[in-house]
């Protein structure tokens, strides 16, 4: 009978082991290049571009004329993405438009757009990488 239990027991422990190891397959760790954030209504939310995400997008140099999305329109997603995962109803502006570039195994670049509602002293800040994927802010996990 003893020897009936260990087994179940190591059976069941194998199955639970198996399954933890496919979940972390399943799940692999992100590694953030670049990361920005601002408190907003009492939360701290932050922007993080992965390595993944920089290196799947077009190569830019500091020395370019003319980027892959142009700043008009990274403004223009960033403020159609405030007004629809947050109150519609305020009036959304752009506080700042920064270019960061970021030297991998090459040379990236995206937009730090911060955006505001209208006469309300907070700030959110949205990333735009040049493939026109939107990294949008995230509370930040304690």
């Amino acid at each position: 009978m003893m020897e009936f239990k260990m087994k179940s027991s190591m059976i069941a422990i194998i199955i639970v082991l198996s399954s933890s190891l496919a979940f972390a397959q399943d799940a692999p760790e992100r590694f953030v290049i670049y990361s920005t954030s601002t408190p907003f209504y009492g939360k701290e939310m932050v922007v993080e571009i992965g390595h993944d995400e920089i290196i799947d997008s077009p190569i830019c140099k500091t020395s370019d004329k003319e980027f892959p999305i142009k700043e008009s329109d990274a403004i223009s997603r960033a403020l159609d993405w405030a007004k629809k995962e947050f109150d519609s109803s305020k009036q959304w502006q752009v506080d700042s438009v920064n270019l960061k570039f970021i030297s991998i195994e090459s040379q990236h670049c995206l937009y730090i757009i911060e955006l505001s509602p209208k006469n309300e002293m907070q700030s959110l800040n949205v990333g735009l990488l040049m493939n026109g994927k939107l990294i949008a802010p995230v509370a930040k996990k304690k």
